[in-house]
């Protein structure tokens, strides 16, 4: 007859499957040091720009620099800054508009506002004051591809963009008019 070892006939119970109380203080103090080292980030907003809550967030402290044309002006005030009162049928066919569009993905959107900058450049350039750039900031894109956008309009001195609130996507239009005759200097006496 073979004997077989006293610990092999022995039950098992369900304490023997656990570690010892040793082993799981120090795993969680593991998992507790990791937590602090490595903290989780913040979760991403799901839709649509949102604007800073804090001070500090970006864009010199969280403001934008945004100049709004009056909501009702007068006839003298709407013939030089009638471009933003125009209907959207009619603003479409008004230029040869350069459309970019910001979706939220990193890789697109780097691309989209190279795109961006070459084309205010191209448009600057352009003597026929005939083109124009769309910008379209779609249901995912991020408030920090509007601010960039808005930081590269100032870095070329773009005066002339506004932003169009009441449709869907937020759409940034970016122009250029042609300038008005200079006034000759006076005539010496």
């Amino acid at each position: 007859m073979i004997r077989m070892p006293r610990r092999v006939r022995r039950q098992l119970s369900y304490r023997d499957a656990l570690p010892s109380n040793w082993l799981g203080i120090w795993f969680l103090l593991l998992l507790v040091f990791c937590s602090e080292l490595f903290p989780q980030p913040a979760a991403l907003p799901a839709l649509g720009i949102q604007w800073p809550t804090r001070l500090g967030g970006s864009c010199s402290g969280g403001m934008l620099q945004l100049t709004l044309p009056p909501r009702h002006p007068s006839a003298a005030e709407r013939k030089s800054i009638n471009w933003p009162y125009k209907p959207a049928r009619e603003l479409a066919t008004a230029r040869q508009w350069h459309t970019i569009n910001l979706d939220g993905n990193a890789i697109t959107d780097f691309v989209a506002f190279a795109d961006a900058i070459n084309a205010v450049k191209a448009m600057q350039a352009d003597t026929s004051y005939k083109s124009g750039v769309r910008v379209c900031f779609h249901r995912r894109a991020t408030f920090s591809s509007l601010a960039a956008t808005l930081d590269m309009l100032n870095i070329f001195n773009q005066k002339r963009y506004w932003l169009a609130l009441n449709r869907e996507p937020l759409t940034l239009y970016i122009i250029s008019i042609k300038p008005g005759p200079t006034p000759l200097p006076p005539l010496p006496l």
